[in-house]
């Protein structure tokens, strides 16, 4: 099973001293200290948990500068067997961020493409179901269990009100996973 990761490396804001970007776009990173994700992180521990009951890769792919190699090293020592960094400058737009992972991962044949549930920098969900629609392949959002049985991955995914919801889709497939 080739599983494929998207991750994103974020700034720690909760205890720091937060400065707008004159342009009102973003916010100054110059001393943030920054780490992988929270939600992408889940998506690293379930590639790897499935890998090592069905066999294959996990391979990380992030976007970003230079920097973004140290959240693909830190999935590395997770148990990812490969890290992808695709260079770009500071994207925020989760509909471009999807564009490009899309235009990255159509040329490679995974079986299964994870990515967080959510970003914990700007709340976004966006990105998993517009990956999974621009690949056209099906999708479930905010998923918390999965179970793979041949080329069909069943899933339970959280609806609101704690409510869970059993879906089965057939491979290749997009999940968010919370």
């Amino acid at each position: 099973m080739k599983i494929a990761v998207c991750v994103k490396r974020i700034p720690k804001t909760a205890e720091a001293d937060i400065f707008i970007e004159k342009d009102g776009k973003d916010i100054k990173k110059d001393n943030l200290v920054f780490h992988l994700n929270d939600w992408d992180s889940y998506a690293v521990r379930e590639a790897v948990l499935l890998k090592e009951k069905h066999g294959g890769t996990v391979t990380v792919l992030s976007i970003g500068p230079e920097e973004s190699k140290e959240v693909l090293t830190r999935c590395l020592a997770m148990g990812a067997d490969k890290g992808l960094r695709i260079e770009a400058p500071s994207v925020q737009d989760s509909h471009l961020i999807a564009k490009i992972l899309a235009q990255v991962i159509k040329g490679q044949s995974f079986d299964l493409i994870l990515t967080g549930a959510q970003a914990e920098d700007d709340g976004a969900g966006q990105v998993g179901v517009s990956l999974a629609q621009m690949l056209g392949v099906p999708h479930a959002a905010i998923v918390n269990c999965i179970e793979i049985t041949g080329d069909r991955a069943l899933v339970k995914r959280e609806l609101e009100g704690g409510i869970e919801e059993n879906v089965e889709l057939k491979l290749p497939a997009v999940l968010t996973i919370q």
